[in-house]
């Protein structure tokens, strides 16, 4: 079997891991850490090589969920397993 994609929970997931610590609102965690690289960030660019390995079967992960975050984004605090956030 070979993963294609991220399963839409965990995309959902990141978003909300993104606000919890303050990031934008529609970024993913993986497109904020990747922006943060291109602004030179140091750890953001640690993260990224990190997260980068840890999805080892989408080469680029988060350069693409940057990518994706600069089309249009995933919205405003999406729904996830049921719990609704304030806007």
């Amino acid at each position: 079997m070979r993963l294609q994609r991220v399963p839409e929970w965990l995309i959902v997931l990141s978003v909300h891991l993104n606000a919890f610590t303050g990031g934008p609102d529609g970024y993913s965690f993986c497109a904020r850490i990747w922006e943060g690289q291109k602004r030179g960030n140091a750890l953001s660019r640690i993260l990224v090589v990190l997260t980068d390995r840890v999805f080892w079967w989408d080469p680029n992960h988060c350069r693409k969920a940057w990518m994706a975050r600069k089309r249009g984004g995933y919205g405003k605090h999406p729904d996830i397993f049921g719990i609704r956030w304030p806007t």
